[in-house]
């Protein structure tokens, strides 16, 4: 029987995640350094950023410039400042091995 083919995700370089460990909604731990991927508005990146607090950092990134915008404004409005955005794709954000503890999740 022919086995499918793994998903691109799977074949990555080395994680830049440090520990295979996602976090849900507003679950990130206080120093974290954590990534939203496809982080639209910021559903879950800005209740990971007040989480992580001040010694921690999250970066959201969205292909949709529009929502990526969106996000921003809402931090500003929060007055958070430590949480990045990128317009990118989650494919090609660059980052270093390990540059990360956790993955935000939307489920």
């Amino acid at each position: 029987m022919r086995q499918k083919p793994k998903p691109r995700w799977l074949t990555m370089p080395p994680p830049i995640i440090s520990t295979i460990r996602s976090v849900r909604f507003g679950t990130a731990l206080a120093g974290e350094r954590v990534l939203d991927v496809c982080s639209g508005s910021g559903g879950s990146a800005l209740p990971a950023a007040v989480r992580v607090g001040a010694d921690g950092t999250v970066v959201a990134a969205d292909l949709a410039g529009r929502l990526i915008d969106l996000a921003r404004t809402k931090a500003e409005d929060l007055r958070l400042t430590n949480i990045a955005f990128r317009v990118d794709d989650m494919l090609a954000l660059g980052y270093p091995y390990r540059s990360f503890d956790a993955l935000a999740t939307k489920d």
